[in-house]
């Protein structure tokens, strides 16, 4: 079969897995974000204060959080019985400290939570890997807010607010729903990258300092930030990867390629897995599966027949890979249809692969178990 056909069914199979995948992405996009932002509540001369803050970096069994300096100091007073949220701790709050650093020009100052370990924050699941180039930017661009407007925590505008105006320190943005409690968090670009920090919140005009601004603050500051660009090991969505595959990545259609992987997997209800899979390329370029997995759930077992067919492509030049298959949910005599599907790339070490995002989805009452994992040759 010709290359060209080759890669016509290469691009159909893309555009199927996209199908599928599309909504959820945007929605677990905006969810990892939310994962960077804490909500802060405190008490400045008996009024209670809200906002928000940006995790940037952890050390020494300690987690700091950047803020808007107007949230935590009001002249020379200082919030008290600071308290916050994080997304990672579900229904719990913190007890934080306000440092004595700040910033004014910027309106940035920095907040601790001390014992990162008694509290058991799964630092490991921070997104730090979020930074996006702020200065890029330009008018018309789309951007979104994670903060706390009026009491409501990790609020995020539906559809996009507009830069109007990108100079020195600042990013100003118009935006009908921006409000108090906003001041602190997180302004993302169209692609959940963040940007800005949050420092005027009053319609229709908003206004956050440049995070990479912020950033040389604080390492002036000499605090621990981790807060890095995404890599190829850190791909934005499987549009993008696709999209980019189909413009301009070669497919390397042509080489056969094998390869068995024991993935570790960690569901976001809980629970983790582990998976053994063996990919194998066909005449068409489209992979066969082996595959058995026991999953948390009432100790079901989900299985493909031994060499059922999937849906895969192999982006050999950036080491992405999207995959999809049809799986068996057995439990007693029951023979329940499923799919197993997920975004994944190529690790530092050889053999190594990462699922940055996956679904097992069942075809009854519309389970749904999404996972993230690990896997070795």
């Amino acid at each position: 079969m010709c290359r060209f056909v080759k890669r016509l069914l290469v691009w159909a199979v893309a555009a199927a897995i996209l199908m599928v995948a599309s909504p959820d992405e945007a929605r677990s996009d905006a969810d990892e974000a939310k994962r960077l932002i804490v909500m802060i509540e405190g008490k400045m001369q008996g009024a209670k204060v809200i906002g928000a803050g940006i995790i940037i970096g952890s050390h020494a069994d300690r987690l700091y959080i950047a803020t808007a300096n107007h949230v935590v100091r009001r002249g020379t007073k200082r919030l008290e019985q600071v308290r916050v949220r994080l997304k990672l701790l579900p229904g719990q709050e913190v007890e934080a400290e306000v440092l004595s650093d700040f910033d004014r020009n910027l309106d940035l100052a920095v907040l601790s939570v001390k014992g990162v370990k008694a509290l058991a924050i799964p630092v490991d699941e921070i997104p730090f890997q979020l930074l996006g180039p702020a200065a890029g930017l330009k008018r018309g661009d789309e951007v979104f807010t994670i903060g706390y407007p009026r009491g409501m925590r990790w609020q995020v505008n539906v559809n996009p607010d507009r830069i109007a105006e990108n100079i020195g320190d600042s990013l100003a943005f118009e935006s009908q729903l921006v409000a108090k409690g906003h001041s602190g968090g997180g302004l993302f670009n169209k692609d959940w990258e963040l940007v800005g920090m949050i420092t005027a919140d009053q319609p229709p005009n908003g206004v956050a300092a440049r995070i990479d601004r912020v950033l040389k603050q604080l390492k002036r500051w000499d605090y621990p930030v981790k807060l890095t660009p995404r890599t190829a090991t850190s791909p934005r969505t499987v549009q993008d990867a696709a999209a980019a595959a189909k413009t301009r990545q070669e497919i390397d259609a042509s080489q056969p390629w094998r390869y068995a992987w024991t993935c570790r997997l960690r569901f976001a209800g809980g629970g983790t897995a582990t998976l053994r899979m063996d990919a194998a390329d066909s005449a068409l370029g489209i992979p066969s599966w082996s595959l058995d997995m026991n999953t948390p759930f009432d100790s079901l077992i989900y299985r493909s027949s031994s060499k059922s067919t999937g849906l895969g492509i192999w982006f050999a030049k950036t080491g992405q890979f999207l995959f999809r298959t049809r799986v068996k949910r057995i439990s007693g005599r029951d023979h329940i249809r499923a799919s197993l599907s997920g975004f994944a790339v190529a690790g530092d070490k050889p053999g190594e692969l990462l699922i940055t995002r996956g679904a097992l989805r069942g075809a009854d009452k519309g389970e749904r178990y999404r996972f993230e994992g690990h896997c070795t040759t």
